[in-house]
């Protein structure tokens, strides 16, 4: 099924990461990099070509329609009987550092 998305999540490589993601990320394929990423699937539609701004291309899918529906992203190296792995196969992605994550208190 082909469909758009708009997905969001962090990704961490390298030593231990800071208590507040540490216990939010699970390892990526290969092992070096950990990651958590959620998506909505909106119905398919082809992208245009050359720079896309964030703002107006995620906005223009949430004021056209409602989500078809809401992912968890995965890694699943397991056998058929696991869930799979999500794939990307034609997008664009903004990318950006996170320069500190921190755990709010729970209400």
């Amino acid at each position: 099924m082909r469909l758009a998305g708009v997905g969001m999540g962090m990704a961490w490589r390298g030593g231990a990461a800071s208590d507040g993601a540490a216990a939010h990320l699970r390892p990526l394929a290969g092992g070096a990099v950990s990651g958590h990423f959620h998506a909505a699937a909106f119905s398919h539609r082809p992208l245009p070509r050359g720079p896309l701004e964030l703002q107006p291309t995620v906005a223009g899918l949430f004021e056209t329609e409602a989500p078809r529906g809401l992912l968890h992203l995965l890694y699943d190296d397991r056998p058929i009987t696991g869930l799979g792995e999500s794939e990307l196969w034609r997008g664009a992605l903004w990318a950006a550092p996170i320069g500190a994550v921190t755990a709010e208190p729970a209400a």
